[in-house]
């Protein structure tokens, strides 16, 4: 009857163990998730402000460059027509005017001007009684036409002196009654205008274009294999299509199907004042890719905290398997030595009775004692978290068969069990964001962010009969460093921890009561600023002090420590800080010594 209790006992305990760890589990898998979908959240608003940043400063380069090329044509324009009213062109003059604004304006591929016939007569390059004739170009044509005098734009032509793909801006030259003159008119190379945009990152899988009033492209980089095989492409994402078509002349929009088939973040802007268009285009494998670096980790923690758990349950019904094996073996070998000292008693005389009563004891005790062997040795090889819970796990157990499963008890245990998981995952967290190239430096008050850290973890301290005191050199010291706060706090937490753990253990050493101390004191010296930590712990054995910063290497147990913090934090202080972490032994404990670089307030 005791067995079958006891089995059946043992199936209900496990059986809320495993749905304790399925609900654990799935706890972790719906915070990963939702936190990797407001990560990708993030990345696609910075890419989308990215974007729309850059086609703004653009639109605002392309159309200052434009208006400044603009105010030379109407210079030049106002200049040749001054000469026609005169009936004195001067041809020398002219040419020296035009090179004049093209060594003011030295981004221009050429400044040129033609007579009434399209010839082009005066500029830079034009060698004398040039035949070039322009006639025919629709930037010659569109001023020929405009007796409105505004600037024209011409599409992307290849230019018949200097042989390069441009684009010419011209204006109309009248003469005094009104009849047309002739143009002056501005080559930009569109080598120009790519260089330009090639200056721009928008990552690898990005794009600049510059397109015209009929969204065909000028220029865009990169660009193809083939230079100026792309120029007059009208293809866009049907999304643009649509802003276009309504009349939008500015937006910021997502599509899967851009015009080179790649998803991406695009930012449109029409110039102001002028026909066109400028687009940046930000691809999603560029600005998600430390977001899938991301992912990676995060699913690879999340696995191996799902198959630790799984790993903790089989360990926790084989451990308990065999201790009520153990114990059942032990009661039916405790009830064969009682019978077989009962028939001893009706045989023998009493000192055989007390010579077998101590061999039954002696025999109980070193069945005790190898049965507590064994399970010190299993328990010893845990961690300090899954340890926790196992205790909570058991104690669930007792507490059911005593009739204490009250609401009470098991909000305590849950609670107790959260705090557990939440430092393994808090642990996961820190090892994670302590291994990431996308990190930013502050400035920050080291003596700040101790006392921060001394108000959230102060108490447990005392609770030791540990006093920490903060002292400074100079009463006006504010120590600013530059660096990572919350690691420096981690660097602080550890070396607390490390004095505190010492203190204890002379207590324990020297059966003495005395006040644990320690005592940080601030000083600033040569640029750096100096953090000495002392206690009155005992000091560190000369033959380990060389070895406390090596990885893994503790002097604790390995429930109690994992051998990692002093390596840890002398990693913060000098790789990512730019500091040193020092150590010595002093009087009555340890001294560590942090110099970390000081900045201006």
């Amino acid at each position: 009857m005791i067995k079958d209790k006891n089995t059946a006992s043992l199936s209900i305990f496990f059986k809320m163990l495993a749905i304790g760890i399925l609900l654990i589990d799935l706890f972790v898998i719906v915070l990963s998730v939702g936190y990797l979908r407001n990560s990708r959240h993030q990345a696609e608003q910075r890419a989308a402000v990215t974007s729309q940043n850059l086609s703004q400063v653009l639109e605002q380069y392309v159309g200052g460059f434009i208006d400044k090329i603009d105010m030379i044509l109407v210079d030049i324009a106002d200049e040749v027509k001054k000469m026609n009213d005169t009936g004195n062109i001067d041809g020398n003059s002219l040419t020296s005017l035009l090179a004049e604004h093209q060594r003011r304006l030295p981004t221009l591929e050429s400044l040129r001007i033609t007579d009434a016939q399209g010839t082009v007569r005066y500029g830079l390059g034009v060698p004398q009684g040039s035949k070039v004739n322009l006639s025919d170009r629709d930037f010659f044509i569109g001023a020929y036409s405009d007796t409105a005098f505004k600037l024209v734009i011409s599409k992307p032509v290849f230019a018949r002196i200097s042989k390069k793909w441009v684009v010419a801006l011209a204006r109309r030259i009248d003469y005094s009654d009104g009849s047309f003159a002739g143009i002056v008119y501005a080559n930009i190379a569109l080598e120009h205008i790519t260089k330009i945009f090639s200056s721009i990152d928008v990552g690898p899988n990005g794009g600049i274009s510059l397109r015209n009033w009929e969204m065909a492209i000028i220029t865009r980089y990169p660009q193809p294999k083939i230079v100026g095989s792309d120029i007059g492409n009208k293809n866009i994402s049907p999304e643009l299509r649509r802003r276009y078509e309504a009349g939008q002349t500015f937006g910021t929009f997502f599509t899967p199907t851009s015009f080179d088939n790649m998803a991406k973040y695009v930012s449109y802007r029409k110039i102001t004042n002028y026909p066109l268009y400028v687009v940046v285009g930000i691809a999603a494998n560029d600005y998600l890719r430390d977001w899938k670096h991301e992912l990676t980790i995060t699913s690879t923690l999340v696995v191996i905290f799902i198959i630790g758990t799984f790993v903790f349950m089989y360990l926790s019904y084989k451990f308990t398997t065999y201790r009520e094996q153990a114990e059942e073996d032990l009661q039916s070998k405790t009830k064969q030595l009682q019978s077989l000292t009962k028939d001893l008693e009706q045989t023998v005389d009493c000192e055989i009775k007390l010579r077998q009563q101590n061999e039954q004891l002696l025999i109980q005790q070193s069945k005790m004692a190898t049965i507590g062997e064994m399970i010190g040795m299993i328990v010893h090889q845990w961690k300090q978290p899954l340890n926790a819970l196992s205790l909570n796990i058991y104690d669930i157990k007792d507490a059911y068969e005593y009739g204490e499963l009250d609401k009470e008890y098991i909000d305590k245990t849950v609670s107790t069990t959260r705090e557990q998981v939440n430092f393994m995952i808090r642990t996961i967290d820190d090892f994670r964001n302590f291994l990431l190239p996308i990190k930013e430096k502050i400035n920050f008050n080291v003596i700040t962010a101790i006392e921060e850290l001394l108000y959230m973890l102060g108490s447990s301290y005392k609770k030791n009969d540990l006093e920490i005191s903060l002292e400074t050199t100079n009463t006006e010291l504010t120590p600013i460093t530059i660096g990572y706060p919350n690691e420096f706090k981690q660097v602080i937490l550890n070396l607390m921890n490390n004095s505190r753990d010492a203190i204890l253990y002379k207590r324990i050493k020297s059966s003495s009561d005395f006040t644990g101390k320690i005592n940080m004191i601030f000083s600033e010296s040569n640029g750096e600023i100096i953090i000495s930590i002392t206690d009155n712990g005992g000091g560190i054995p000369e033959d380990i002090r060389d070895k406390i910063f090596e990885p893994y290497f503790s002097t604790k147990f390995k429930e109690q420590g994992t051998g990692l913090g002093l390596f840890i934090s002398k990693t913060i202080i000098e790789k990512n800080m730019g500091g040193k972490l020092l150590t010595r032994n002093i009087e009555e404990g340890t001294e560590f010594i942090i110099k970390l670089i000081a900045v201006g307030t």
